[in-house]
């Protein structure tokens, strides 16, 4: 046998080392085969439609895909190299850490924009108490039922509208 060529290696792995399966691939040519030990002989192991052999000691096909021997599973997708899964593991690492940034962003949003309503909260109960209401007493129900909830126009027009309010009220108790 001609030493290196891909009959002598095929006849050392059947009746030397009697390797269950052999594959041999040419990376210069694309040339791809494989073979089973049945009894004594080297079978060749036929291709699929998808030009895949199937390995039973592996359980996996193997086929050339981009110039490269790759593996496949029993459903025939691609199983990614260890560089492959690396990146792909790291790709879904840095979506989920943005996922969390932006969560943390969100929660900061939220936290900032109830710290502003504290504020305005306290600096309308400090308002009413400079006007003399202790803002614990009022009947907000009241306000809201007479049209009066809204305070997002500013201290002014609140008061405006609040004192409206408590006149009807007062006029009605009376």
């Amino acid at each position: 046998c001609l030493v290196g060529s891909e009959m002598c290696i095929r006849d050392s792995y059947q009746d030397r080392f009697r390797t269950p399966e052999y594959f041999w691939f040419s990376p210069d040519s694309l040339e791809f085969r494989g073979y089973r030990l049945v009894g004594h002989e080297y079978q060749e192991i036929p291709p699929t439609s998808a030009n895949k052999r199937w390995s039973e000691e592996l359980e996996l096909y193997l086929g050339v895909e981009q110039g490269k021997l790759r593996y496949f599973t029993p459903s025939g997708q691609l199983i990614p190299t260890p560089q492959e899964a690396a990146l792909q593991e790291m790709a879904i690492a840095e979506s989920a850490q943005q996922q969390a940034q932006q969560a943390q962003n969100e929660a900061q949003q939220a936290q900032h924009e109830a710290q502003h309503e504290k504020l305005r909260a306290d600096t309308l109960a400090a308002y009413l108490r400079s006007l003399g209401i202790n803002p614990e007493q009022i009947n907000w129900k009241v306000c809201r039922l007479n049209g009066y909830n809204k305070v997002v126009g500013g201290f002014k027009e609140f008061k405006r509208n609040f004192l409206i309010a408590k006149t009807k009220e007062q006029s009605r108790l009376d």
